[in-house]
């Protein structure tokens, strides 16, 4: 039956419908071909054509997948179009996700020496989500607690978080320090903490400041009275603590060296310009009273310390004054052993200190002219020194002597077991009377000593020595062999 035009019009167009829609499934079926049954978790990732994606020659595998069952997640973490297709980069490479990665300009993942890819040490923090202003989280994505939510106020170079407002304890990678409570630890150069690091308040219920806090780069700036006019160490330090501030700092020491030079006296202007510093501070009108108060607290710390090291220092200048005027007058006095009378010894520190030597022995009676070294009475009795130098044994040694360690550790039958040649020798040379005794000589006869076993002589020459009378019987190791006597 011939059709009409209308009627192949019609017929064309239900043709050409047809193929729009098988097309369209076509291509809608290929942009979900990493979804459905054959999509799993642990399963290899697909390309759109179908391929396996490969990175550095291994399979990147399926770590979630969405409700709609599309690839959501790979190992390793790479970007993903809507359809779970990975997205690439100009030069047709996968691109990684920023957040778990460090990344290149061209979003490719950085590695260490060893070639294994570097992680993000913030990526708990949401990586490229962490910006200043927003709030902090731990490494599991929630966010931190401090009687409200913490705002991130400064991050360094590679975008993990160094600063906070509340001003807290961070680790390296950007997350809060916890104590043995769980409760965040606050900054102790800011704020005042109790022992478990968290803040003190005030009778208002505001954080107390710490007032040292402006002083932390320098600590000595300002109130480590330390002018005294003394020798300087550096080597030595003394740790203190300020109090309140949490704040360990290294206080210089200064000491007095024992070689006295002259007499002198103490310098107060330290003491006395603290006190000038702490009168001043209690006459200012300050707006904040309680900063008032603390600056006051301050400079009272620093007049009793100086008042401490002016007392001490007083004290180590008498005691040295002393020593100097009594050295002065013996030298005054002609008593030329004066420098005798103390021994000289070096103190922990390495510094000189002299100690009076007591006269139990007496003085040494050095060479005067016109006196007798060692008296004329038949009483004498000489000191160390000098028992030491007329003793009739000076110069003898008292030194026993040495025992040289034998080279046969283990004996001749052990140290001669390879040489029967030396065995032998050895043997002939022991006593008659300890030959048989050994495990490696034998008695031939009674009378010669050779080696052996309890099988008789080794060397068989033995049973042909004229000089050997009985040669028909041997002893070893005390039993007798062969044709042995009654």
């Amino acid at each position: 039956m011939a059709m009409n035009k209308n009627q192949i019009i019609i017929l064309l167009s239900i043709l050409f419908i047809s193929l729009a829609i098988g097309l369209y499934f076509v291509g809608f079926q290929e942009g979900l071909k990493n979804a459905g049954p054959d999509v799993k978790v642990n399963g290899y990732l697909k390309t759109s054509k179908g391929g396996d994606v490969i990175v550095n020659g291994t399979n990147v595998t399926i770590k979630r997948l969405t409700e709609s069952g599309i690839v959501a997640q790979t190992e390793p973490d790479i970007k993903l179009d809507g359809d779970g297709f990975p997205k690439l980069d100009g030069s047709g490479k996968v691109t990684y996700d920023p957040q778990k990665y460090l990344l290149d300009e061209n979003l490719q993942m950085q590695k260490g020496s060893d070639g294994v890819p570097i992680y993000n040490p913030n990526y708990g923090n949401k990586g490229k989500d962490v910006t200043v202003g927003s709030y902090l989280r731990d490494d599991q994505g929630n966010l931190v607690s401090a009687k409200g939510n913490i705002t991130i106020k400064k991050l360094n170079s590679k975008g993990i978080v160094i600063k906070t407002d509340p001003d807290i304890q961070l680790d390296k990678f950007g997350y809060a320090l916890l104590n043995s409570s769980s409760k965040v630890m606050y900054n102790p150069q800011v704020y005042l903490l109790d022992n478990a690091g968290q803040i003190q308040l005030d009778s208002n219920g505001k954080p107390k400041y710490n007032p040292t806090y402006k002083f932390t780069s320098n600590p000595s700036e300002k109130y480590d009275v330390d002018n005294v006019d003394v020798t300087y160490h550096p080597s030595e330090k003394q740790i203190i603590s300020e109090t309140g501030s949490g704040d360990l700092r290294n206080n210089d020491i200064y000491v007095l060296k024992p070689e006295i030079i002259k007499t002198r006296a103490a310098d107060s202007t330290a003491y006395q310009n603290a006190l000038a510093e702490l009168a001043d501070s209690q006459s200012s009108t300050e707006p904040d009273l309680k900063k008032k108060e603390d600056n006051i607290k301050i400079k009272r710390d620093a007049v009793s310390k100086a008042s401490a090291k002016l007392d001490l220092d007083n004290q180590i200048i008498e005691q040295s004054n002393k020593d100097f005027l009594a050295y002065q007058a013996a030298i005054s006095s002609g008593d030329n052993n004066a420098i005798d009378k103390a021994i000289a010894t070096l103190t922990a520190n390495q510094n000189y200190i002299k100690i009076a030597r007591s006269n139990v022995q007496g003085d040494i009676n050095y060479y005067n002219p016109a006196s007798f070294r060692f008296g004329t009475s038949s009483t004498y009795v000489p000191n160390y020194e000098d028992s030491v130098y007329l003793s009739r044994t000076t110069g003898q040694s008292t030194i026993g002597e040495i025992l040289n360690p034998a080279y046969m550790l283990g004996g001749m039958c052990d140290y001669y077991k390879n040489q029967p040649t030396q065995l032998e020798a050895a043997c002939q040379k022991l006593d008659k009377n300890t030959c048989a005794s050994t495990s490696c000589c034998v008695l031939l006869g009674g009378a010669k000593c050779v080696s052996g076993t309890e099988q008789g002589p080794t060397v068989k020459s033995n049973f042909s020595d004229i000089y050997v009378r009985n040669r028909d019987y041997y002893y070893y190791q005390g039993k007798c062999y062969g044709n042995c006597p009654p």
